[in-house]
């Protein structure tokens, strides 16, 4: 088993985000053998992101209260609070500080079997949605177009690379900040719906992971489930007409399976290679709470897993 863990809009060091190292490792201690990583979807540093490496956030609120606690690879998208200050030192953190294992190389990259057959792709989404950007105070001159039709380009071709070099049952998943949908009360970037929403579908992306809306949110359309992680830090409460609106717009088939704005969640993706079946449970970070499982996804099936042959093969011999 592999266990990943989903945060976004984490920036601020709230009550219910230093409970997070807790949840983890309360969570670790019954499944002692079972690796598992971080993947967080940006908005990182409350409320305008670093200035340098050198930064006192990285201690106080990254290290200290969190990461120290963990020590496990900690993958990393920015948000458009990140923007704000020094986008560039969160990269050059990568490099300076290889073993406190902070991972965000490029603005946008790909990790290929992340855990066996598992592929990470992290966008940067601040770059691919420049009215939303600039919307948000961005500055013209760091999201150039340029770089934003290199940045499509390269995700297309590596969505190609992954699907004709690994199995088909291969577990794709792609994080960004901002949300492709969402029931959540920000705007949607229509870059997201008309250049990446047709690029996950046309190469079987199994999670879309994002946060920006300060809800929890878990659905499916048509063979991707989205997951919102962006109530970790902060949660915005909405009305129910304003979801039933959201809903609306929803591309059928669909199902949702989780939608909650009550308190503070994180997630949890657990991925079983015996049976080829994803348990995603959501843990409310209050120490009342329990975790509990929102649904569970068959991503292949034990007959034509190639992973499954092959522990099957070992079985027998």
């Amino acid at each position: 088993m592999y266990s990943l863990w989903g945060i976004a809009d984490w920036g601020l060091s709230t009550p219910s985000y230093l409970n997070i190292s807790k949840v983890i490792r309360e969570y670790h201690i019954h499944k002692q053998d079972i690796p598992f990583l971080m993947l967080a979807g940006g908005d990182n540093f409350y409320f305008h992101g670093v200035e340098s490496i050198q930064d006192s956030q990285w201690n106080s609120h990254w290290w200290t209260s969190l990461q120290s606690k963990l020590q496990c690879p900690f993958f990393v998208a920015l948000g458009n609070h990140d923007y704000e200050q020094n986008p560039w030192a969160q990269i050059e953190y990568t490099y300076r500080f290889p073993q406190k294992q902070w991972y965000l190389p490029h603005f946008y990259y790909a990790v290929p079997s992340v855990f066996p057959h598992v592929h990470l792709i992290v966008l940067d989404t601040v770059l691919l949605c420049p009215s939303l950007s600039l919307h948000f105070g961005i500055p013209k001159w760091k999201i150039p177009s340029r770089e934003r039709q290199e940045h499509v380009k390269w995700f297309q071709d590596t969505l190609k690379t992954f699907r004709q070099r690994y199995p088909p049952t291969d577990i794709i998943i792609v994080m960004g900040h901002y949300p492709i949908f969402s029931f959540g009360t920000h705007q949607e970037a229509p870059e997201m719906k008309t250049i990446i929403w047709p690029l996950l579908k046309q190469y079987h992306v199994s999670f879309y992971l994002f946060g920006h809306d300060h809800i929890s949110q878990c659905f499916t359309v048509n063979s991707t489930t989205f997951i919102g992680m962006g109530a970790t830090s902060l949660v915005s409460s909405q009305s129910d007409e304003k979801w039933k609106m959201k809903h609306s717009t929803l591309p059928s088939p669909h199902t949702i399976h989780f939608i909650d704005d009550s308190c503070p969640r994180i997630w949890n993706l657990l991925i079983d290679e015996r049976n080829g079946r994803i348990s995603i449970h959501q843990f409310p970070l209050l120490a009342s709470s329990s975790p509990s499982l929102v649904f569970e996804k068959l991503v292949w099936h034990v007959d034509s897993s190639p992973l499954q042959k092959k522990i099957m093969k070992k079985k027998n011999n």
